[in-house]
Order: C-alpha cells, then sequence, then structure tokens
C-alpha cells in the first residue's frame, strides 16, 4: 500500500512575513491594550494594597517626591494623580504609557520609593486587528 502526500501551503512565504504580521496585531491593538489595562486597575487584579502608610500619605496629600497634592480618600492603587491611568493610549507603536507605569508593573523601586509588584499591563488584541492577521495568515499561507 502506497500513500501520497500533497503539500498545498508554502511555510516559508508564512515564516518570512509573519513578524510584520505580528507588527501590525500589536499596531491595530494599543487602544485595547489600554482599555484591557485600565479596567485591570479598576478592578485591582494585581492584588496588591496599598500600605498603611501610602494610605495615609494620600489621607494628608503628601506625595513620594514631597509635592504636595490633593488629599485623596481613595485607596485604589495607581490611581492617585490619574495621570498613569488617563494616560495610556494606543499609537502606532502598540502602547504610550508613563515611564513609571512600567516601574509599577514590574515592582521596580527607585530611591526611597519601594514599589510592589502590579501587574496591570495586559496585551488585549483588537477585533479589527485579528481580522487582518487571520486573512494575512490565510494568505500567506497559499502555495
Amino acid at each position: 500500500m502506497e500513500a501520497k502526500v500533497k503539500i498545498d501551503y508554502n511555510a516559508a512565504k508564512l515564516v518570512k512575513t509573519l513578524p510584520k504580521m505580528i507588527e501590525n496585531l500589536i499596531k491595530s491593538s494599543g487602544d485595547s491594550t489600554a482599555d484591557q489595562s485600565r479596567k485591570n486597575i479598576d478592578n485591582e487584579i494585581h492584588k496588591k494594597p496599598l500600605t498603611k502608610m501610602t494610605i495615609k500619605s494620600r489621607l494628608e496629600g503628601n506625595y513620594p517626591t514631597g509635592k504636595k497634592l490633593p488629599r485623596e480618600n481613595s485607596i485604589v492603587p495607581l490611581k492617585w494623580t490619574k495621570n498613569l491611568y488617563k494616560g495610556m493610549k494606543g499609537t502606532e507603536k502598540g502602547l504610550s504609557i508613563a515611564p513609571y507605569g512600567v516601574l509599577h508593573n514590574k515592582g521596580i523601586p527607585t530611591g526611597k520609593i519601594k514599589r510592589p509588584k502590579r501587574e496591570f499591563i495586559e496585551f488585549k488584541e483588537s477585533k479589527k486587528g485579528m481580522n487582518i492577521f487571520n486573512q494575512d495568515l490565510q494568505k500567506n499561507l497559499r502555495k
């Protein structure tokens, strides 16, 4: 008994175009990633509450860098000044975020400021981006 196998796709073509396809998906998913990251802050998915010292600082309006800010009764992490929360935006390169947002996400301390790791940044593909990705996938798998 003999069996014949016919290949009707070209994996080499897909391998060549895959990096560009992924780049296009990231570009088109910036806004949905920013929205998902905001939802993660709202829902406190990181499960790391504020310390008593931070709550006291918020109530007194003493920002860790020494600035005076309006007093805040909220104990939701990452939302005191709202700069990080409102500043997340989708761009041509993906997600634009204040540099200290990455420090909070990774838990990197700076100077006297110690931060627990609060992973709130989450990639979320857009529907339009996934449709284009799937179309490109089918197109580039053809022989």
